[in-house]
């Protein structure tokens, strides 16, 4: 009788230990995760939130031709890219963007070449859309 109960006391000491190996394993896989390293985007300035709306009054096609007239001066805006610009997007919001243009580093050596084209491009428009103001109409 008694080496029957040394018999369940090994078992029981065996068995507790496998629970024990088992459980310490389970503890070492649920080990918590690093939380991303990545800086949560920063809300938009006021002057950004302007900007964008700026840019979303202008056709994204007509946007990239635009650009391309400011930066070579090469190319010829169609009517319907003109009438966009001045009637959508306006002379203060293509003025502000142009400058925005400038805050990087890759424009700001071209800043004349680029003020002259913008200028040019605008006035160009103007004779392209028949309905849009005159420059001088609003000074009285």
């Amino acid at each position: 009788m008694a080496t029957s109960c040394n018999l369940c006391v090994v078992l029981v000491f065996m068995f507790s230990h496998v629970l024990l190996i088992q459980t310490g394993f389970s503890y070492e896989h649920e080990a918590p995760q690093p939380e991303p390293d990545f800086d949560a985007p920063s809300p938009l300035t006021s002057e950004q939130k302007y900007l964008f709306n700026c840019v979303s009054n202008l056709n994204p096609s007509c946007g990239q031709d635009i650009f391309y007239v400011l930066l070579f001066g090469n190319k010829t805006l169609s009517s319907d890219c003109c009438s966009n610009l001045v009637n959508d997007v306006g002379k203060i919001c293509h003025d502000d963007l142009v400058k925005n243009m400038f805050t990087s580093s890759k424009f700001k050596s071209k800043e004349t070449l680029i003020l002259e084209n913008s200028e040019k491009l605008w006035n160009e428009c103007l004779l392209f859309d028949v309905d849009a103001e005159s420059p001088t109409s609003s000074i009285s």
